[in-house]
């Protein structure tokens, strides 16, 4: 491989860096030197410039790592290449940057050195040139005198010929120049708001990163508050960078007014570019099939005019040359989409959506095919060339145009957008059929209807490009930054919807608990109530049974293990353990069917054409977490029995006492056996009651103490969710209210430019005597991006001059 070879790929790499493949940039490519390159290293280029997958190219590491170690001259000389190349269409793109820093890295060489070749050729960049070449500005003098001699509107041809219209173009440019100052300032103004913004998100993370974590469930909540906060923060981060893409791709169209051509695929984009340009076939591809995943841009009298991949293609080829056809829409002043009278489909017309979405300028073209290769119908075609046009019978254009105002209606106010009909076959032929008449062409050229379409453009661009130029930079600026007002307010209002259900749903369980406090605690006392009675009653059988046993040190024993006091205890423990069981699964139900609203927060998604989100799912247990105190409600509250075998010791001891006092010993043995049966059953009543309010006390107390650790598990882990939502709406609250104030600037200066177009002679007496911030003090408007409306309220501008503006801008226009 030879060293041009080498810097034939390196460079192939560098031109589709930025997305796009440029003509000025190939232009340098094909003049690096006059030695031949091999067919491989061809084919390998056309591969490289044709595919947008890495897997069906050469590598660029590859291409990198081909060639032996540079000498300083040739270091010197590939990157004075790469340098010519990536300054050829005016613009030094980041990803261009990125890669000739890439290769210096891989080849080892000196950043110093890298910077003095770049600086040698800045320097030695020649100056954007508005002017004809002389033959056309011959040809354009020339035009205009045939036109004033015949009659012809003179500015109709000098817009034809060029010469007038470059110089309109290049003060587009200074116009333009200002607007980027405007729009750059004010964005690096907004960008600093988010980066505020992601500074107090890092915040926020570092503070729920504090929260104590008592449990693997809390760990769980924790960790899916962080990833919310970090999918919030990750949403402004790309944001940011969008910002940033956006802007440097309007600093890109500059020097230029660019058109994009867009439409389905085989709608005859390509061909109308080079109808427009007057350029050759290219290289680049297979066969004269466009082949290439990027765009491609061309230069024409200083319009840039860009040739994008179809729209709607079949499989996944066809979604991916959708979004490099998406990703050209920042940097068109204007876009004429091309659709064909042979497919006319409501489906055609989805992808002006995105458009309106951007407020971009539109024509639409209607490319009326007609197989002009047919020598019996092109010899029909220039018998009468403007019969398809004119036609008003039943295969005329007019059914096709109605169509297309059907389909664009509900997208674009389409009386503001032009339809122009047009035959680029037979355009095509007019350039480049060489073996047709003189007079045969210009029938092709009168029944193209191309000459009607270019004067329509040109006038456009001449009458209105200024304000086109304003709406791609002030006026995109501010949907951008209305498109990520919509997500994050989306973001916000979402996170509030979840903030109040969450709220409520900690009030809900809170008094749901504390109402099945008071059922359960009654049912309790009730039981024990009840257990109790029943030991009372028992007493009395035991004390008939046991009197005599009065002197025996093991009649507590007996009272311990009497078969009544058993059932009545395995009863009363029953019911206990019953009631705690069910207030447990009661209370964890209604848990998990209100962690619903947790999971809500957590899993919303927020997916938007500027930023991109994804919720996360949050982890089931959060709702045993959080009501994870009730296991020990349940192993504090279960064990009635331990509470009657402290009824058994309290009665036992009693007993004993009791008996040691008798002393009675000079009655009747029956009336003897009576006194111990009383005595004994009284004392044995007295104790049962008094161990009965001790044990209906510790469960009370026991009870409450368990349910309030529930209740504190719920209000820490809710408060969790809760301030940690609050923080959240704060910020992206602060983001809005920026979002909305960088928006009204921006609109402002965007209906001053209007204003500065339309009463020119008004304006500049202002400005001599007062700032531009003045003048935009004094205009207020109101702007609603999603129905592309705009009311303006303004003194120098009258009620007239609202179908003016909507036509200017193809917005609806009001003003007071």
């Amino acid at each position: 491989m030879t060293l041009n070879e080498y810097i034939y790929l390196l460079a192939s790499h560098l031109i589709v860096a930025d997305g796009e493949i440029n003509q000025k940039e190939l232009d340098v490519l094909s003049n690096i030197s006059d030695e031949p390159i091999s067919e491989d290293i061809r084919r390998m280029y056309q591969e490289i410039l044709s595919s947008s997958d890495e897997e069906n190219r050469q590598s660029l590491d590859w291409c990198i790592d081909e060639f032996r170690q540079l000498s300083s001259d040739e270091i010197s000389r590939l990157f004075e290449i790469l340098f010519k190349i990536a300054y050829a269409d005016g613009y030094y793109d980041d990803r261009e940057k990125n890669l000739i820093e890439y290769i210096a890295k891989r080849k080892c060489v000196k950043r110093e050195q890298v910077v003095k070749i770049e600086n040698d050729v800045v320097s030695n960049l020649e100056p954007l040139r508005y002017e004809l070449p002389w033959a056309d500005n011959l040809k354009s003098i020339v035009g205009r005198l045939i036109s004033a001699l015949r009659g012809e509107d003179a500015e109709e041809t000098e817009l034809i010929s060029g010469g007038k219209f470059i110089e309109r173009v290049r003060k587009i440019a200074i116009w333009a120049e200002e607007d980027i100052r405007f729009a750059e300032s004010e964005m690096r103004d907004y960008n600093q708001g988010l980066r505020d913004g992601i500074d107090k998100m890092e915040h926020i993370i570092s503070k729920v990163k504090k929260c104590p974590v008592n449990t693997e469930e809390t760990k769980g909540l924790v960790d899916n508050i962080l990833h919310l906060n970090q999918d919030v923060m990750s949403n402004i981060v790309n944001s940011l960078n969008e910002n940033l893409i956006m802007l440097n791709k309007k600093k890109r169209t500059i020097p230029y007014f660019t058109i994009a051509f867009m439409g389905r695929t085989k709608a005859g984009k390509s061909t109308f570019h080079k109808v427009v340009t007057h350029e050759q076939e290219d290289d680049i591809g297979v066969g004269k099939q466009r082949t290439t995943r990027h765009n491609r841009s061309w230069y024409w009298e200083n319009l840039r005019i860009i040739d994008t991949p179809g729209i709607g293609a079949a499989g996944e080829g066809g979604r991916t040359d959708e979004e490099v056809a998406k990703s050209i829409i920042d940097e068109a002043d204007l876009i004429c989409y091309i659709v064909t009278n042979d497919s006319v489909q409501e489906t055609e017309f989805n992808f002006l959506e995105g458009l309106k979405e951007r407020n971009k300028p539109l024509f639409i073209i209607l490319n009326v095919k007609n197989n002009l290769d047919n020598t019996a119908r092109l010899n029909l075609f220039l018998k009468d060339p403007l019969k398809w046009k004119n036609d008003k019978g039943p295969k005329c254009i007019d059914g096709h145009i109605q169509r297309i105002i059907e389909c664009v209606g509900s997208k674009y106010d389409f009386n503001n957008i032009e339809i122009i009909p047009l035959q680029l076959l037979a355009a095509k032929l007019y350039y480049s059929n060489n073996t047709l008449s003189r007079e045969q062409k210009c029938k092709l050229l009168i029944g193209s209807e191309i000459k009607t379409f270019i004067t329509a453009i040109k006038k456009c661009v001449y009458d209105t490009g200024n304000i086109k130029k304003t709406q791609n930079i002030i006026d995109g600026c501010g949907v951008q930054i209305h498109l990520i007002e919509k997500t994050v307010l989306r973001e916000y209002e979402n996170i509030e919807k979840s903030y109040k259900r969450v709220s409520q749903s900690k009030n809900d369980i809170l008094n749901f608990i504390n109402k099945e406090y008071v059922k359960v605690l009654g049912e309790a006392i009730r039981n024990i109530d009840n257990a109790h009675l029943k030991m009372k009653n028992n007493a009395n059988q035991f004390a008939e049974i046991h009197c005599e046993d009065s002197d025996s040190c093991d009649l507590g024993k007996l009272w311990v293990n009497d078969e009544g006091n058993g059932k009545i205890y395995n009863e009363m423990n029953a019911n206990i353990d019953n009631l705690t069981n069910d207030f447990v699964g009661s209370v964890n139900n209604r848990m998990e069917e209100l962690m619903s609203d947790i999971e809500f927060l957590f899993s919303f998604d927020t997916k938007g054409d500027n930023i991109k989100g994804g919720g996360k799912t949050v982890n089931t247990r959060l709702g045993v977490g959080i009501v994870g105190s009730l296991v020990t409600l349940a192993v504090l509250c279960t064990n009635p029995f331990g509470w009657g075998m402290l009824a058994m010791a309290a009665v036992t001891t009693s007993i004993g006492f009791l008996f040691t006092k008798i002393s009675f010993l000079f009655k009747s043995k029956e009336e003897k056996r009576r006194e111990k049966i009383k005595k004994l059953r009284m004392e044995l009543e007295r104790n049962i009651e008094k161990n009965k309010e001790n044990i209906k006390t510790q469960f009370q107390t026991e009870f409450e103490k368990s349910v309030n650790c529930i209740k504190n598990e719920i209000n820490t882990n809710f408060s969790l969710v809760l301030n940690n939502a609050n923080d959240l709406m704060t910020q992206l609250r602060v983001v809005i209210d920026k979002s909305k104030q960088s928006e009204e600037k921006l609109n402002k200066f965007f209906v001053y430019r209007i204003i500065q177009h339309l009463y020119a002679e008004k304006v500049e007496p202002l400005l001599v005597n007062s700032s531009k911030d003045s003048i935009l003090s004094s205009i207020n408007v109101e702007r609603n991006f999603d129905f592309q409306t705009m009311h303006i309220f303004s003194d120098i501008l009258s009620s007239q001059d609202d179908n003016i503006i909507s036509k200017l801008t193809q917005l609806k226009v009001t003003i007071n």
